[in-house]
């Protein structure tokens, strides 16, 4: 029997199924059993104290009916039982009563959908939503939970109840929410992006228990990477609202990073100035590649050969912008109004980036793919092609959303535009200054690095750890005092155009199969190891044709007319709400 059950003697409901995806998700194996299957094998004292269970109230209930038959047997059960995870059963009846056996009320929920709930100050069990407060924006439950007794404690403090209870029975933990409905990970969501605020009551609690009943069998982040993302500017002492002189000393002050999506179209335009700034100070400013020539959708529409070769373009620009300022930058793709094609997807894949990141994530496909809750649970959404697309957010979505992604495991990418910093980004180091105090604990980096370092990792043995890698560079580290072996399995569904996967640019052998490729690599004491997988070129059926003087003119005219916006309409228009007293919306 695996550490967690799940317990019941019917059919699976919708809850039960939604909770054993969950625990699939998470790396976790788990094993059925009814009440008498699960007392008859308390007897093995490999189980003792191990086991974690999942079930409705009515089989607890259930439950607790056999072990009050038997002081023996339930004498032997709390030994092997670490902790239970209950959620609402059909039968109202029932429920009743396991609420009242743990000295639990029910209490009638609050119908507000704008009502804050309030994630308790208890850092083992909450994790990196300890202390946070969540919006609720989603249906709230019918019911919630209160309880006076001395050995409960609220952990979704909720209108005049709790949305989920830590309470015992028999010494054993027990996690109650009162929702009977838990997330379904393999639901499509419409528009491919998962807000924490609106499915706190079906996500959070069962979430929680499973991180920290389960936390040696999960998956787990090595660390949180953070980076800001301000999209667009070009590399002049000011651009629009963003002035990278006072840009620089709020990094240094209040402990970010950030990264400017540069628009290679502008490769030659860097004032010296500015990039003596970045050079003098690489821990702070780092260059993505966004777009192009930044021209409405061009990348959500073409073929695999002319997005190829747009992108060969955009890196050629970059690699020149390079010599002329030696300004390094990240190859990772930032698709300009995140407009991308699964296409393009394949296109970056094949000319050496290591990325894309972006707010969307349903691509601009006549026929897209379905993007589900597990998608975007997921480190990277690695649908299009087994290329990784990293998921960014606005402040504005609140600190809740990093949190929750941050006990996901996914980096807290931030993305904001040059308005953003109308008021001397105020708000902006407001808002990092809560992300910084929170249990999140992000360690900003360039953006390329925090791509490079988002992977999951469990030990699974004294001397292996198994690594699921994303991005097409991968950092390993060894944070022990021992040599450790990393079995590193990265998805590929077309392990044909893989040419090589080298550890510090040394080859190593690797097995493919299944849609996974996989590697042994062996990291020394305190040490990072770069992984790399490096895919064939590809050889475009047609030869690019330069563009034509029009179309060159029509680039630039609206580049320069972005620019003529940013620096003078925008910042007129905000100055002007500022003179008659409008006041701008602030970030939670």
């Amino acid at each position: 029997m695996n550490r967690a059950v799940i317990l019941s003697s019917k059919p699976a409901s919708p809850a039960g199924r939604n909770i054993c995806r969950l625990l699939e998700f998470f790396g976790v194996s788990w094993s059925r059993a009814t009440s008498a299957e699960l007392l008859a094998a308390n007897s093995s004292a490999s189980a003792r104290g191990e086991r974690s269970l999942f079930c409705s109230s009515d089989a607890l209930l259930e439950l607790i009916a056999r072990l009050d038959q038997s002081p023996d047997a339930k004498q032997a059960w709390s030994n092997s039982v670490h902790s239970i995870f209950v959620y609402p059963g059909e039968d109202e009846s029932a429920t009743r009563k396991l609420y009242t056996r743990l000295n639990l009320a029910w209490v009638e929920g609050s119908d507000s959908r704008e009502e804050a709930c309030h994630v308790a100050d208890n850092d083992e069990f909450c994790g990196q939503l300890c202390g946070i407060q969540i919006r609720n924006r989603g249906r709230p439950p019918r019911r919630l939970l209160h309880s006076d007794a001395s050995n409960s404690s609220n952990i979704l403090g909720f209108g005049g109840g709790s949305g989920c209870v830590l309470a015992k029975y028999e010494n054993v933990p027990l996690c109650i929410s009162a929702h009977p409905e838990i997330v379904d990970i393999d639901a499509e969501l419409p528009n491919g992006l998962f807000d924490v605020r609106q499915h706190v009551f079906a996500a959070v609690p069962v979430v929680l228990y499973i991180k920290w009943a389960l936390r040696e069998e999960c998956w787990q982040s090595a660390q949180t990477g953070a980076c800001l993302i301000i999209d667009d500017p070009l590399l002049k002492r000011s651009h629009g609202f963003v002035d990278f002189t006072e840009l620089l000393r709020l990094m240094k002050l209040h402990d970010f990073t950030t990264n400017i999506a540069f628009i290679p179209w502008n490769w030659r335009r860097s004032s010296r100035r500015t990039t003596k700034l970045f050079l003098d100070n690489p821990n702070y400013f780092s260059l993505s590649i966004h777009g192009c020539d930044h021209t409405k959708a061009e990348f959500g529409n073409g073929s695999i050969d002319e997005l190829y070769m747009r992108t060969a373009r955009a890196s050629r620009r970059m690699a020149g912008h390079e010599k002329r300022t030696g300004i390094r930058h990240d190859p990772v793709m930032v698709f300009p109004q995140g407009v991308f094609s699964s296409s393009a997807m394949t296109a970056l894949k094949h000319s050496g980036l290591i990325a894309a990141v972006n707010n969307d994530t349903i691509s601009a496909d006549l026929s897209p793919l379905p993007i589900t809750v597990r998608d975007v649970w997921d480190v990277a959404v690695m649908k299009y092609n087994n290329f990784p697309l990293f998921t960014r957010r606005y402040p504005w979505e609140g600190l809740e959303n990093f949190a929750f992604d941050a006990l996901l495991g996914k980096p807290a990418i931030m993305i904001i535009h040059h308005d953003a910093c109308s008021d001397g980004c105020e708000r902006l180091v407001q808002f990092i200054d809560g992300v910084n105090r929170s249990r999140i604990r992000p360690v900003w980096r360039s953006l390329g690095d925090v791509v490079r370092g988002s992977y999951l990792r469990c030990a699974r043995g004294n001397e292996r750890v198994e690594i699921e890698a994303y991005a097409t560079e991968t950092d390993l580290e060894n944070a022990s005092e021992h040599g450790e072996e990393f079995r590193v399995r990265r998805r590929e569904c077309d392990p044909s155009a893989l040419e090589t996967v080298t550890a510090d640019e040394k080859r190593v052998s690797y097995d493919a199969s299944e849609g996974d490729v996989v590697a042994a690599v062996q990291v020394a004491p305190r040490d990072v190891t770069r992984l790399r997988y490096t895919y064939s070129r590809l050889a475009p059926t047609a030869r690019a044709e330069p563009a034509s003087t029009w179309t060159e003119a029509r680039v630039m005219l609206r580049r320069l007319s972005c620019e003529l916006r940013d620096n003078y309409v925008t910042k007129a228009k905000l100055g002007l709400e500022s003179a008659l007293g409008k006041k701008r919306s602030e970030w939670a």
